[in-house]
């Protein structure tokens, strides 16, 4: 016996069954088509940095209901309202890389056309009023990311890693 033939189903890359040859001696000759999954490092904060992140992110929402009970409304409104900041901060962040991933696109395919310049030059710099709807995972931002850029801009700490 040569080999041993195993079906996998993969419903958002492929409409059919694909066969995948798996050799006995360990490695694998998979077709081209198919891919290994990539597997992303998971990253851990520790109690104190998830809970600043949370805070920044979600606002009191983000804060533990035994902690919610002990802060003032006053003290709630200010943390919701700088998690306001911080999402209109990550929201054009987020309109930013699409932008730069759009033009690029446009560019490689369409270089030097009249259209492109004009895609180009009116749909150039994010919006404030707009809110994209996108997922941080479509566009391959890590929740580290997230915060590197949250302590390089002021909303976390910049001993934050330390904490």
């Amino acid at each position: 016996m040569s080999g041993l033939a195993f079906s996998f189903f993969y419903t958002k890359q492929l409409a059919h069954m694909e066969t995948v040859r798996v050799k006995l001696k360990g490695t694998q000759s998979l077709p081209a088509q198919i891919k290994p999954k990539e597997v992303t490092p998971q990253i851990i904060f520790t109690p104190k940095q998830n809970y600043l992140y949370r805070k920044a992110i979600l606002g009191v929402k983000g804060i533990p209901r035994d902690l919610q009970n002990h802060l003032s409304e006053e003290q709630k409104y200010e943390i919701d309202k700088e998690s306001r900041k911080v999402q209109k901060f990550l929201n054009i962040w987020k309109q930013e890389v699409c932008i730069e991933y759009t033009n690029k696109l446009f560019t490689t395919f369409f270089p030097n056309t009249d259209f492109t310049k004009a895609l180009v030059n009116r749909f150039g710099n994010p919006d404030p009023k707009t809110f994209n709807t996108l997922d941080w995972k479509d566009l391959k931002i890590s929740k580290l990311l997230i915060a590197q850029k949250l302590i390089k801009c002021g909303y976390l700490p910049p001993n934050f890693y330390q904490l």
